[in-house]
């Protein structure tokens, strides 16, 4: 509770106010009630009169309750109007923890601000009250207030912005103050940014209403792109005072990314290419020219190569030529079309090709040129992306993350070519002597040539194994047996040579080179098209068990053992293996749906920790063995979440990291609106019919819903 101290001084004052801050109600009434007699006749005291409304709105008794709301709606319509700080501090801070929004909280602290207007820690407890409850249109209204009575001051200003900016982004889009509150806040960015100087020390300025740092530019961009004024920010990015070279750009790549997306959604593709152009030449290694943009190496970066490609590619027809009316529509766009076809083939291909040439085997450049191919022409995008997909392959088909950088690609060929590529591949592995025959037996240990055999046997699943054998045109004729084979052959040699130079026995590493190979061989028996599917989903999890009893930390093999153990009802075995991830904190919302979407149903009552949990593992405790107590532990982790997000959010706020505090409560509100959140609840909810109440929280207050 946010309680102030500012006007409180007598003795019993305290002792109230230290009751209410230890949350007992009963002890604050007695102490109310007591202090009440001391109050001369005659007199009134609004803040000993809001701290007993609020504190019998606290007790469990309907008719208390109602006493408390009666007393509440006469302070709101007092006459002449309530005007005590700490009063409306007190009515403020109840309806935080009653989860209360009432508009007429804002009347109470304009009423206080227009009667002692020269206070300022007034102005700033109002904004501070709406903002922690996301009321952003009384969080403006404050801020509005705050920068009227203080003209020059920096904080209200900006909040004023942001409070707007924030509106804008909450209201529903027919809603009329929408674009008044977006309108206001890109108003007060760009005055903000015209009031930057080239003076090194903003000498001069009256007042802190400018654009000081890199994180002020950010914002005003986020005010700019959410209003559609992408002109505007380009323009604030070319500036001399503000943009990417200014003293306060500080020549971030931030904002190059930024002025890279900014000229794709103006459209303006011929600048974004070349822009895009001429950061991919001065990054090129045999580019001997002086550079344009000075970043060097930092301008190979995959987002330019993918910006540059579709920039290139984007076939839009001007809208000057269209108003002409000359020509009907359909003629002008087939001249056009052609026009544009001439010279793309001749000087944009050209152009490219040239620069991917300059970078031969690069990793971002090769995949832009497999994304060059698919863009460039979807019926001839086979052969040529099959080759130079393959190209990669033999260049990076060694490293973890080839199989990624491959995927979105090899999955856009046509059936004959995937075979084609693969066959490809297989064949580069045998001239090595990995193939599936022989598997490297013959061959010294080579750690490069085992992870390039588990790429290529990833690619074989994605591309063949993981589809519909009843409907797809790829599986015909294929044998998933001969690829399980081949995958457990691989993962066994990876057993064998890989722990040799480990210091730890080779039995119970961390993580084996060859895991993904066993992991490919289940993930191949579930979708193996078996006439007894518990059998392959039995022989699925005893390779997964015996892959994660090997290598601990391969959180993938236990993930999907414990679905597996869920799947068929085996709850004892899922908790056990859910207690070996160690989940704690961030990951209780990503990864705690894994147990408990249907612990109710399978297993909701405890389990022996000596019999049912690893032996090895001396934290074990009963607690840890008992199911219900780790769902409390994963709803507790959300009850503290919305307290941890909003001491982060105050804290970016005191920062005046506006850009910051606009991405964590972005992230905040996915946070409370996450759908685990809601699987938990259903899971808590039907373990208490099961089991009887277990004494525990009602969660149900975390949810915005009520205890009745």
């Amino acid at each position: 509770m946010h309680l102030s101290l500012r006007g409180l001084k007598d003795q019993p004052d305290l002792h109230i106010h230290h009751a209410i801050a230890q949350k007992e109600w009963r002890r604050a009434l007695q102490l109310i009630e007591k202090r009440e007699k001391r109050v001369k006749k005659g007199q009134t005291n609004d803040w000993l009169m809001a701290c007993k409304a609020s504190v019998l709105l606290m007790l469990p008794e309907p008719p208390k309750q109602r006493q408390g709301r009666t007393l509440l709606d006469s302070l709101h319509v007092k006459s002449p109007p309530m005007v005590d700080f700490d009063a409306v501090e007190t009515i403020q801070s109840f309806a935080e923890l009653r989860h209360e929004i009432d508009p007429r909280i804002n009347t109470l602290w304009m009423q206080a601000a227009n009667a002692q207007p020269s206070d300022e820690q007034l102005h700033q407890h109002w904004f501070l009250s709406r903002f922690r409850m996301r009321d952003w249109q009384g969080a403006r209204k404050a801020a509005m207030t705050y920068t009227k009575h203080f003209p020059n001051r920096r904080d209200p200003f900006f909040w004023t912005i942001f409070a707007n900016f924030m509106a804008s982004k909450s209201l529903p889009d027919r809603d009329n103050e929408k674009e008044l509150c977006g309108t206001m806040a890109y108003r007060m960015c760009a005055k903000a940014a015209e009031a930057v100087t080239l003076d090194r020390d903003q000498k001069g300025l009256k007042n802190g209403r400018v654009i000081r740092t890199l994180d002020d530019i950010a914002f005003l961009l986020d005010v700019y792109e959410s209003q559609g004024k992408y002109e505007e920010a380009l323009a604030v990015l070319e500036s001399d005072r503000t943009g990417i070279n200014s003293r306060i750009g500080k020549r971030s790549w931030k904002l190059v990314t930024w002025k890279i997306r900014l000229l794709g959604s103006a459209q303006r593709w011929l600048d974004q290419f070349k822009f895009c152009f001429e950061l991919l030449e001065d990054a090129s290694p045999v580019n001997d020219k002086p550079q344009v943009h000075g970043f060097g190496k930092l301008g190979n970066d995959g987002y330019v190569w993918t910006a540059l490609v579709n920039a290139a590619l984007s076939r839009k027809l001007p809208s000057w030529m269209a108003d002409k009316g000359a020509i009907n529509a359909e003629t002008l766009e087939t001249a056009v079309t052609k026009a544009m076809e001439e010279n793309f083939y001749k000087n944009t291909r050209l152009a490219v090709a040239s620069l991917l040439d300059g970078f031969n085997t690069d990793r971002n450049a090769m995949c832009a040129g497999m994304l060059w191919v698919i863009r460039l022409d979807m019926d001839v995008r086979g052969v040529h992306l099959a080759t130079k997909a393959f190209e990669y392959f033999e260049t990076y088909g060694h490293k973890s993350f080839c199989f990624n950088d491959l995927q979105p690609y090899v999955s856009a060929m046509q059936p004959p070519v995937m075979r084609c590529f693969l066959s490809k591949v297989r064949a580069w592995l045998v001239e090595r002597g990995y193939g599936s025959n022989r598997l490297g037996q013959d061959k010294p240990f080579d750690l490069d040539m085992l992870m390039a055999k588990t790429n290529a046997l990833k690619l074989e699943y994605c591309l063949i194994h993981s589809r519909d054998k009843k409907s797809d045109e790829v599986t015909k004729d294929t044998n998933t047996e001969v690829f399980i084979v081949e995958c457990i052959k691989h993962y066994d040699i990876g057993l064998q040579n890989s722990g040799k130079n480990a210091e730890k026995p080779k039995e119970f590493a961390d993580r084996f080179p060859g895991d993904d190979a066993g992991l490919l061989a289940a993930a191949a028996l579930l979708k193996s098209p078996h006439e007894s599917q518990n059998k392959t989903m039995l022989q699925a999890m005893v390779l997964l068990d015996e892959l994660s009893t090997r290598s601990p930390a391969n959180y993938e093999a236990l993930g999907t053992l414990i679905l597996l153990y869920v799947r068929i009802g085996a709850g004892s075995l899922a908790a056990r293996t859910y207690h070996q991830l160690s989940i704690k904190n961030i990951q209780l919302p990503t990864l705690s749906w894994l147990l408990w979407t249907r612990l109710s149903t399978v297993h909701p009552h405890k389990l022996n920790p000596k019999e049912a949990m690893p032996s090895n593992d001396s934290k074990v405790s009963e607690a840890d063995a008992d199911p219900v107590h780790l769902l409390t532990q994963a709803l507790d982790y959300h009850m503290h979440l919305e307290e941890i997000d909003q001491q982060e959010i105050l804290e970016f706020l005191g920062a005046k990291q506006y850009a910051s505090l606009h991405r964590v409560i972005g992230n905040s509100l996915h946070n409370q609106n996450g759908f685990v959140k809601y699987l938990l609840l259903t899971e808590w909810a039907r373990t208490e019919r099961l089991l009887g109440p277990q004494q525990r929280r009602d969660y149900r207050i975390l949810f915005g819903g009520s205890s009745d």
